[in-house]
């Protein structure tokens, strides 16, 4: 039927039983949509070979799964921000981006005129502070206009990206992702506060 959708979608998380490339293979074959990761106790390395993995299989049986990330315990206001309690979402005034490595925020660029002055001030406060963004994660309270966010990101070492979507030009942001072997999850929800 030409112009199909499904709307309901089938997730599946991913954990040490559904790792391996066959079980991911039958996950996909059966019609899961989106695999779930948890965020909360991961490494870069681990995040990498399993989206990696991920690419791989979905390419073999020539079906695209997306790859959804749960950022520390839930995606609240900004995600990290809320669960780690490091940084009060009311005090993070748009637009506002923030960086999350684990459990723990990094990095917060918040009230900057431009998204990418956002991404670029979280990423600065993350290096003052000693903390590596390579792995880290990006959450942001709005979508990404452009694709610069997205090369700024991925130069400093980003894996994973949390934005609403919602730009006319998303389908650059998106391929810039691709290039860079970003994965980006869109919330669908703008929480902006001016």
């Amino acid at each position: 039927m030409r112009g199909y959708y499904r709307h309901t979608k089938i997730i599946a998380t991913l954990g040490p039983s559904t790792e391996s490339a066959e079980r991911l293979r039958q996950l996909i074959l059966l019609g899961v949509d989106v695999i779930r990761l948890n965020m909360a106790h991961a490494t870069g390395e681990w995040v990498a070979s399993v989206v990696k993995s991920i690419r791989e299989v979905s390419a073999e049986v020539n079906r695209h799964v997306a790859k959804l990330f749960l950022i520390v315990l839930a995606l609240g206001w900004l995600g990290p921000a809320c669960a780690t309690r490091e940084a009060n979402p009311s005090h993070a005034r748009s637009n506002a981006v923030v960086l999350a490595r684990g459990a723990r925020l990094v990095g917060l660029g918040s009230g900057q005129t431009s998204r990418v002055d956002a991404v670029d001030v979280a990423l600065m406060k993350a290096r003052r502070g000693g903390h590596d963004s390579k792995g880290a994660v990006l959450a942001s309270d709005g979508f990404f206009p452009f694709a610069d966010n997205i090369e700024h990101a991925a130069k400093a070492g980003i894996t994973a990206i949390v934005q609403p979507g919602g730009s006319m030009r998303d389908p650059e942001v998106i391929a810039a992702c691709d290039t860079h072997d970003v994965a980006m999850m869109f919330t669908d929800r703008r929480v902006f506060r001016h």
